[in-house]
């Protein structure tokens, strides 16, 4: 009985902290305060020269989508590129506005499909969204994605990663030279991993309504006997002391870590 009652208080554990930072996401906005710092910055407008805007050496870029309504939502690609240029089409949207500081390269955008060519002298990339599907390819940069509504769709990633919907899937394909520590939190819908053979990492995976696959030559480990409905495991890919770290949560679908069949 005693260990049915510890399964129960393992389980509400997990779910409190997860639906607190939901609820803080609708009230305040998908933004938070997370953005504060750049109150403090002196922005200036910015056009384009020869349709390309120079991105200077450890810039922070800042993307966020006003989008509230209407057909046009926000669906967003990302594409990691090489050099110091960056790209933005956005010929289906409107309200279009790109600003800059000192540190800071904010790209802000409301209604329509936005593509972006991210260069390599992007330090760290924030991502903002009220509405619609996000695909990140080939990001050189730290990153951290939260999204209101869609899918997450995150290919051949290299560094520190944060994503959160809370109201979709997230795919994650891994670099095969990935190494670093990633936060991966869905509150509707299912994580997929695609590992290489050459990554190793440990991740905690917690579901609340889902199950728990992993492929095999992964190891799953500390398994605790849960209160019905929650699934939980430690998992090891690679080698104990790669020193990767990966979190998977959701609140609502399944948890699947399974090898990248279509690695070269």
């Amino acid at each position: 009985m005693s260990g049915m009652f510890e399964s129960i208080g393992d389980a509400l554990s997990d779910i409190g902290p997860m639906v607190k930072n939901t609820v803080e996401d609708v009230m305040t906005g998908v933004f938070g305060d997370d953005l504060g710092d750049l109150e403090d910055e002196d922005f200036i407008d910015v056009e384009p020269l020869e349709e390309q805007y120079e991105i200077g050496a450890d810039t922070r870029m800042v993307i966020v989508s006003d989008w509230k309504w209407g057909p046009k939502r926000g669906d967003l690609r990302i594409q990691g590129v090489p050099g110091n240029a960056c790209r933005i089409e956005n010929a289906e949207g409107q309200h279009l506005r790109i600003r800059r500081s000192a540190t800071h390269f904010v790209i802000q955008w409301s209604g329509g499909p936005l593509n972006v060519q991210v260069p390599e002298t992007v330090a760290k990339l924030r991502v903002r969204s009220k509405g619609g599907d996000i695909r990140v390819t080939a990001l050189h940069a730290d990153m951290s994605v939260k999204t209101l509504g869609g899918d997450l769709t995150l290919k051949d990633l290299l560094k520190d990663f944060k994503v959160k919907t809370m109201g979709g899937d997230i795919t994650v394909t891994l670099n095969a030279a990935w190494s670093g520590d990633a936060n991966v939190h869905t509150m509707g819908g299912d994580i997929t991993v695609l590992v290489p053979d050459s990554v190793g990492f440990s991740a905690d995976a917690s579901t609340m309504g889902g199950d728990i696959s992993v492929a095999d030559g992964m190891r799953r480990v500390n398994n605790k006997p849960n209160f019905p409905g929650k699934s939980s495991a430690k998992i090891h890919a690679g080698a104990d002391d790669a020193g990767s770290t990966i979190s998977l949560k959701s609140m609502g679908g399944d948890i699947t870590l399974r090898k990248d069949t279509d690695e070269e």
